[in-house]
């Protein structure tokens, strides 16, 4: 396992250049020609924290207005020891109505409009449209994290293959209720007794606005804020350091599909990750499915 700091910028600078160069810091740079007047540069390189001179490298960097990102990169090993990943999917998207889907998606009883804590879902996600997956079997949708949709090849080949904690239901289209036949919504309803092992994940308790998009949604339902609209409730950021850690022993005797006791996310936004078996993972790998991503999860 490998922490990475993932640099970006879109701007030209020699004296960047230089200093890459002159350090030999490998760079990845696209460029784009759309017409005369439209035209991309993208400049992408990484610093690891194992590496030598690490600080040094870094600090070289902190005059430049460079897009920072913190990642974990996993070896081979880490995968292979793994019993448990962290599953998610490429989102391809957005549920329906805008600007309504929650509530109209989700019950509105036992739930917290200012975080999502407590959120269960009482009806299919409505899309705009059949989606058009391409060679995805796997595919999400943009602000939900704790959801996913297959198409029907890779729905069968896990029924078939006796994998246990899962359920399927289709979306429909928002206008008609018509039901999407070729994607079907895989539903994990198996949560998990506590057991998070949250060492360097940072957490948030529900007491005050944490950022714009809460409060935007919060005035879209017309609410006016107020100590008493806060639960009160802790949730945990997803981390960037590291992956999900839990007590080993709450996944004994439980389905390929899980999802963990504790809530995840940041602001106006929770969620109960999705967890399968190394069982899952290898069909998955074995019939070459696209749009499913896999981070190991350690157990203690």
């Amino acid at each position: 396992m490998r922490i990475a700091h993932r640099y970006l910028t879109f701007e030209r600078n020699v004296n960047l250049l230089e200093i890459l160069q002159t350090n030999q810091i490998k760079i990845n740079v696209t460029e784009k020609t759309y017409n005369e007047d439209l035209k991309s540069y993208i400049l992408e390189f990484f610093l690891y924290e194992d590496e030598p001179n690490f600080a040094f490298k870094q600090n070289l960097d902190q005059h430049f207005n460079l897009l920072h990102q913190v990642t974990t990169e996993f070896s081979p090993e880490d995968f292979d020891k793994a019993e448990w990943f962290w599953f998610t999917v490429a989102p391809l998207g957005y549920p329906q109505p805008e600007g309504k889907f929650f509530e109209t998606t989700y019950a509105i009883d036992n739930i917290c409009f200012k975080c999502e804590i407590g959120k269960r879902q009482k009806n299919p996600f409505r899309l705009k449209a059949e989606p058009k997956p391409g060679k995805n079997q796997f595919l999400g949708l943009h602000w939900v994290y704790d959801e996913m949709f297959v198409r029907d090849v890779a729905a069968n080949i896990l029924r078939h293959a006796n994998v246990t904690g899962m359920r399927f239901s289709h979306p429909v289209v928002s206008k008609s209720h018509t039901p999407i036949e070729s994607i079907q919504q895989l539903h994990v309803d198996t949560v998990l007794r506590t057991g998070l092992i949250p060492d360097g994940l940072t957490v948030e308790i529900c007491n005050k606005p944490h950022n714009e998009e809460e409060k935007n949604n919060a005035e879209s339902r017309g609410e006016v804020d107020s100590p008493k609209n806060y639960c009160g409730q802790l949730k945990y950021n997803f981390p960037q350091r590291g992956t999900l850690t839990f007590d080993k022993n709450i996944f004994e005797g439980q389905p390929d599909f899980v999802k963990p006791y504790e809530w995840f996310g940041s602001g106006g936004s929770a969620s109960r990750p999705i967890l399968v078996s190394k069982k899952v993972r290898n069909i998955i790998l074995k019939e070459k499915f696209r749009g499913a991503f896999f981070a190991p999860v350690f157990l203690k």
